[in-house]
């Protein structure tokens, strides 16, 4: 998003602000879950088809053990699962937690462009023109009972 829709971006000033974010993430000591996890591992499935993380069962009291390899194979019921990844700067993290902080540092990257460009996040737009949709009067036969 941030290299492509910098460039299309139908509304100058939110393209200049992704472009902007680009380079903010371009530090990459100061955004580690981008580029030690989502660019990492994105990169890890889509070109050398290896997943970083492997299946363990963590315990309430967060202890991990291995599944057990047999044909029944039954998770203590105090247990869950969880993938945790075997290398790197997230070495021993849960990855579905790290894919949740992830998801948020995508949002909050791209609201922060969206602020700094002078929009609200939630704010409805024109997809074609950019323009904020008319506003509709409102008008009912409630309405126009009471000003007769």
């Amino acid at each position: 998003m941030f290299k492509v829709d910098a460039k299309s971006c139908i509304d100058s000033r939110l393209g200049d602000e992704i472009a902007a974010e680009w380079k903010l993430i371009c530090k990459k000591e100061e955004h580690p879950i981008f580029w030690q996890f989502l660019l990492q591992e994105r990169d890890n499935i889509m070109h050398r088809y290896e997943w970083a993380a492997y299946e363990m069962w963590m315990d309430e009291s967060g202890n991990f053990s291995p599944p057990k390899l047999s044909l029944l194979n039954v998770r203590p019921e105090n247990s869950r699962t969880v993938l945790l990844m075997r290398s790197g700067h997230y070495k021993a993290q849960d990855s579905l937690e790290l894919l949740r902080e992830g998801a948020d540092w995508v949002e909050d990257r791209i609201y922060s462009a969206i602020r700094r460009a002078g929009y609200e996040p939630d704010e409805m737009r024109n997809i074609a023109t950019f323009q904020k949709p008319p506003q509709l009067a409102r008008w009912s036969l409630f309405d126009r009972s009471l000003s007769e």
